[in-house]
């Protein structure tokens, strides 16, 4: 199954097909949408993306709900590593963890403490209308 439409635009479904080459189109896709965000509100343009508060809103709700996948993608990511290194099949051989590469995974900041955490919104934004 092909990852892209007639017009060769990205078809995101989570359920796939599920392949290496898939997921970095629609990161790719997730990278070029935000490069397309930030044209759109350009104050230098005069905020072509944006008519109102209400389309503030509507495109922080959306951005909202997708950075709080974001933690759980890095997760992922994360535990994709250990397994690879587990098995042997990478290592790191140089910097600051040198033959020791999950010893960062403890450290604030680092992305193995999420496997502990859940991401939570902070504040509910008032519905328009």
């Amino acid at each position: 199954m092909d990852d892209t439409d007639d017009s060769g635009a990205v078809r995101l479904d989570p359920d796939g097909p599920h392949s290496p080459g898939y997921a970095a189109a629609v990161a790719r896709t997730w990278r070029d949408a935000v490069r397309v965000l930030n044209h759109a509100t350009l104050p230098g343009a005069g905020f072509p993306g944006l008519t109102g508060p209400q389309d503030v809103y509507t495109v922080l709700a959306a951005l909202t709900t997708g950075a709080q996948g974001l933690a759980q993608l890095a997760f992922h990511l994360t535990e994709y590593l250990a397994c690879e290194l587990g098995a042997g099949r990478i290592g790191v051989n140089y910097g600051r963890y040198d033959g020791d590469p999950l010893a960062g995974r403890a450290e604030p900041g680092m992305v193995g403490h999420l496997r502990h955490s859940r991401p939570r919104p902070r504040h509910r934004l008032p519905r328009p209308g």
